[in-house]
């Protein structure tokens, strides 16, 4: 498919008519989707040389494929054209080489950046680059804050999770379930259970079947809360939020882990049953039941 279409390109030069960008990039993506970067690379130099430089469309493919592969240096070096430049501001200066090119650089490019350089461990850069991103034309948006936030949450950093969110909030973006999960996930695996909880029933916020299974997981785990529990089942229930299988699986489990087999079996069983239906519960209960000599 990729030959074919390189055949249309030699086909339109011949005929005088040169291809637009818009033509280039659907096979840069391709050869991208093929793991074939470096030919993506070299047909996006050869755009050049036809006088049909690549635009922020064309980039975006280029860097997205890159940072799948884990090719964190090779982004810096498609950025900033083999520049030998300082570490202090890497990433403000691969921005900058973006719009050195001409290019406006889009709310998408900005998420690949912080993307890439969160998961090569430079998350003062990514942080940094937010926060000069308030200042810049290019405001950052939900998906760039939860990137940067995931990556603090994992690092166990919860104090820093909350101070993003606060900053969104300020500079007028809006965030959406994503990243108050992320901000619940962040609180609770730092102990902060009953700061996630009031965060929770705040009522700006738009909590799903994903935030309240991990409160139940952590009520139930780490406090053995099973009173705590119920109530989160109710805040749902009040919500018209339905359980899922994570949500049924783990309330089981943590019954049994408890001790209390009868409520496990006759009522929130049957009652998951109902709602879910799923092998997963009946293995989880009838292994938990084995294990304590109940069958």
């Amino acid at each position: 498919m990729v030959e074919e279409a390189l055949g249309v390109l030699d086909w339109m030069h011949e005929e005088g008519c040169p291809p637009m960008v818009q033509t280039y990039t659907p096979i840069v993506q391709q050869y991208c989707r093929k793991g074939r970067v470096e030919e993506a690379k070299k047909l996006m130099d050869g755009m050049e040389g036809v006088g049909c430089p690549p635009n922020v469309v064309t980039y975006n493919v280029l860097i997205w494929a890159l940072c799948d592969a884990t090719e964190f240096e090779e982004v810096r070096q498609v950025l900033m054209e083999s520049r030998t430049e300082g570490r202090a501001n890497e990433a403000l200066k691969q921005w900058d080489v973006m719009e050195g090119h001409g290019l406006e650089p889009t709310d998408f490019t900005f998420s690949i950046l912080l993307n890439c350089l969160c998961h090569a461990s430079r998350i003062a850069y990514a942080i940094h680059l937010l926060e000069w991103s308030a200042s810049s034309k290019c405001h950052a948006g939900a998906v760039a804050y939860n990137t940067v936030m995931s990556r603090l949450c994992e690092m166990g950093r919860w104090k820093r999770v909350l101070k993003l969110l606060t900053d969104m909030i300020k500079r007028g973006v809006t965030p959406n379930t994503r990243a108050f999960n992320i901000v619940i996930r962040a609180l609770c695996s730092g102990g902060k259970l009953s700061i996630a909880r009031g965060v929770v029933r705040n009522p700006g916020v738009s909590a799903n079947v994903v935030t309240y299974n991990t409160l139940i997981h952590y009520w139930f785990h780490y406090c053995r809360d099973l009173h705590e529990v119920w109530r989160l089942i109710s805040d749902m229930a009040a919500e018209k939020i339905a359980p899922d299988e994570v949500t049924c699986t783990t309330i089981v489990h943590g019954l049994c882990r408890d001790g209390k087999y009868d409520t496990a079996t006759r009522n929130y069983f049957v009652q998951s049953l109902e709602i879910v239906l799923s092998g997963d519960h009946l293995d989880v209960l009838t292994n938990m039941l084995a294990r304590k000599g109940r069958i």
